[in-house]
């Protein structure tokens, strides 16, 4: 037997769809169904344990379409609007943000929380020609500067800006400099 977790994907990974939905404004949908054996049946027989999964996680992306279905005017409002607050919040460096935190764990170090918010940051060149297509990709903007680029976080994807390019976040792409007045 592996000593890996059994688990499909590993922690690290898992995090990736409970953040990257929640900074982009849109409802996400994470299915975690139990690996191991819940009867006697299921521990003597490894298919019958994988079809239930499958179905369970067949049964909850039905119902996650359904709800979105039922409801797509209300969420794409409550998405629109939270990009929206997103910009507004960036612009006039207000509310607080949050480099960790999630379902099992409170962000409430000295070095997971920012209650007075950066305007920006500041990337060097080399930093802007590595990142530049990642934040393409992601719809990052950002204006040149005499040395590099300032990307601002007076835009939607202000939750998603301090995750790549603060030295607090651990899974940051790189340590920008946070910019106090742009």
């Amino acid at each position: 037997m592996s000593s890996r977790s059994p688990v499909w994907w590993p922690a690290a990974r898992r995090r990736i769809l409970r953040n990257y939905a929640g900074t982009q404004h849109i409802v996400g949908m994470l299915s975690e169904t139990a690996t191991a054996a819940l009867t006697p049946e299921e521990a003597e027989d490894r298919a019958l344990r994988n079809r239930r999964r499958v179905e369970v996680d067949y049964t909850s992306a039905v119902g996650s379409m359904q709800m979105i279905l039922e409801n797509r005017e209300r969420i794409a409002g409550a998405g629109a609007a939270a990009a929206e607050r997103a910009t507004r919040e960036g612009a006039e460096q207000s509310g607080i943000v949050y480099f960790a935190g999630q379902d099992d764990q409170l962000p409430f170090s000295a070095n997971g929380v920012e209650p007075e918010p950066m305007c920006g940051y500041a990337l060097t060149a080399a930093q802007i020609e590595e990142l530049a297509p990642t934040l393409r990709v992601h719809g990052i903007t950002w204006e040149p500067d005499g040395a590099g680029a300032v990307v601002s976080m007076a835009q939607p994807d202000r939750p998603l800006i301090l995750l790549l390019l603060d030295a607090r976040y651990p899974y940051r792409l790189t340590e920008a400099e946070p910019l106090d007045s742009c």
